[in-house]
């Protein structure tokens, strides 16, 4: 995760990211190929906006991916 104020504690930004990668362990006696793969990516972006008592605002976006060697 990074974090940063970019102007006077008024904006703010925070990104984060993450990754995870598995072989399969299971083999398919029909093709010989692996199963149970995991493959996941996934970040987060944050940017917040705050003037105090009088109004904030948040603004957040996600990215999720995931390919897991299933048959189906």
């Amino acid at each position: 995760a990074a974090q940063m104020c970019i102007r006077d504690s008024v904006l703010a930004g925070r990104a984060t990211f993450s990754h995870h990668q598995r072989d399969g362990y299971v083999t398919n006696i029909v093709d010989g190929k692996p199963q149970n793969d995991r493959n996941r990516t996934g970040f987060r972006l944050n940017l917040t906006y705050d003037r105090g008592e009088s109004f904030s605002a948040s603004l957040i976006s996600e990215y999720h991916m995931s390919r897991d060697g299933s048959p189906a």
